[in-house]
């Protein structure tokens, strides 16, 4: 059973300087033409494989391979599970052509099923019709939407704080929404539980290098956000860690054990 007794053991371990990133994908480690059904994470929605994105060598942005949705309709989700404190990135690139032919969306959900219940944190509607791209729970009134950018890589920001109940979202470094993570429904829920690539169109649309990571840089050791590494850390990783918090993934690797305390102390003992 885990205990906060174990890490004495592994204070004076030392190994590699822990990677910033919680997780990422840029898709260059799967094979042109993989369906994304089922695979590391990710899956269509309602777990229909029909609806899954496909790894593609078309486009990318770096390395050799994007994931593709749209070319008739798709609707790809890739899954998270304990995510439910901390300050966290969320940064996704997309490259949508000039021929797009209806909305495409980027969603985060704060509470997904497959076959529900769902709830929604953030969507993002790129619209050719209005030639924006817009934060609809945050702008309602359609005040801070941004012009819809064709044919080059555009980054997605969401900047979103579990413990406060914030959020900001940006595209293309333009600041389109501000509000409650939650702001789409009040529930209350506040995790991230899936990324939601939605495409009903038939253009096909491009994604690469997506990643979470933690708030001011990845400074693990910081690991309670409030800008001092110091005892009180240890106390909230050990915390999440003996829960089984995803946020407790030092390494990235999906899996929460040792290593990720290793990991964890490695950066606490470097001041970051």
């Amino acid at each position: 059973m885990k205990c906060s007794s174990m890490i004495g053991g592994v204070l004076s371990i030392a190994l590699a300087t822990a990677a910033s990133a919680q997780w990422s994908d840029n898709f260059d480690s799967y094979a042109d033409g993989t369906l994304l059904d089922n695979v590391n994470g990710w899956a269509g929605w309602d777990d229909d494989s029909s609806m899954a994105a496909t790894v593609t060598s078309e486009r990318s942005r770096s390395g050799p391979h994007s994931a593709a949705v749209g070319n008739g309709g798709s609707d790809a989700v890739r899954l998270y599970s304990g995510y439910t404190s901390g300050q966290w990135v969320y940064t996704a690139h997309v490259y949508i052509p000039s021929d797009l032919d209806g909305i495409t969306y980027f969603i985060l959900n704060n509470e997904y099923n497959h076959g529900g219940p769902y709830d929604w944190a953030v969507e993002i509607d790129m619209d050719p019709a209005t030639g924006t791209a817009r934060e609809v729970f945050r702008d309602p009134g359609d005040t801070m939407s941004a012009p819809l950018v064709y044919d080059q890589w555009v980054e997605i920001r969401v900047e979103f704080d579990l413990d406060a109940n914030t959020s900001d979202v940006y595209y293309n470094g333009a600041h389109i929404g501000t509000g409650p993570w939650d702001a789409y429904s009040g529930s209350g829920i506040l995790e991230l539980a899936a990324l939601d690539l939605y495409a009903p169109h038939g253009a096909t649309v491009y994604w690469d290098d997506l990643s979470l990571e933690r708030a001011g840089g990845g400074c693990i050791g910081d690991f309670d956000g409030n800008g001092v590494v110091d005892t009180r850390d240890v106390i909230a990783f050990l915390n999440a860690w003996n829960a089984g918090d995803a946020s407790s993934d030092c390494d990235g690797n999906g899996v929460i054990d040792t290593r990720d305390v290793i990991c964890f102390l490695n950066a606490w003992n470097a001041g970051c």
